[in-house]
């Protein structure tokens, strides 16, 4: 006994919706910003690691700052890779 089932192959294509333009253009202004505040966080480390040495000599708070921007600097690398192969593209 066999069962024959019929499916309709239904063929698309994706199509970006209204306004999508838009919002990718927010998403690259949010990503440069986000770059930029990584960048100046290093710098920032820098400068503050730099004064901390200088001036006080004591427990540096600059190597976690520093530290910081670069992790979050690599995150934010590979993060559309890492989004890229979650959904499978």
């Amino acid at each position: 006994m066999t069962i024959d089932i019929l499916a309709n192959v239904i063929s698309t294509t994706p199509v970006a919706p209204p306004g999508a333009d838009r919002f990718q253009w927010l998403v690259s202004i949010f990503t440069w910003f986000c770059y930029i505040a990584a960048v100046l966080g290093i710098v920032y480390g820098g400068a503050r690691f730099a004064w901390e040495k200088w001036v006080r000599g004591g427990d540096l708070q600059a190597p976690k700052i520093i530290m910081g921007a670069l992790i979050g600097g690599v995150v934010m690398a590979i993060a559309p890779s890492l989004i890229a192969g979650a959904m499978g593209q």
